[in-house]
């Protein structure tokens, strides 16, 4: 989890630091709380209207952050961020690659990088 000061993504988290202000936290923090076996999903799914607005009052709710970090712990956790991530970058990412005829690493952490930071350098 990190909160750095004038981020315009304000707060994020996870494995690929999704943020509060994409609305990505809000749907990863969703697909936690509805996969079975997630141990904080009560708690955080108290939080998932405001991660939906998108309040940035959630950059200081200690209460949100220590609940997060502790998901950190769980597998199912992990498994809702591989998941995420895969549909929501990855996939479209190798998609994006194939299309512009990259087939390099290289060229395709290019992609990557800029999917993950919401930039739009290519189809």
């Amino acid at each position: 989890m990190t909160l750095l000061a004038k981020d315009s993504g304000h707060l994020t988290y996870g494995r690929a630091q999704t943020t509060l202000m994409s609305g990505n936290l809000h749907l990863l923090v969703k697909a936690y709380c509805e996969a079975p076996g997630a141990e904080l999903a009560s708690p955080l799914s108290e939080y998932l209207e405001k991660l939906a607005n998108r309040d940035i009052s959630l950059d200081l709710d200690q209460r949100l952050r220590d609940l997060l970090r502790e998901a950190g712990g769980d597998p199912v956790m992990h498994d809702a961020q591989d998941r995420f991530f895969d549909r929501v970058y990855w996939t479209p990412t190798i998609q994006a690659a194939g299309s512009n005829n990259i087939a390099s690493a290289l060229g395709t952490g290019i992609v990557y990088d800029s999917k993950i930071h919401g930039r739009k350098c290519i189809a």
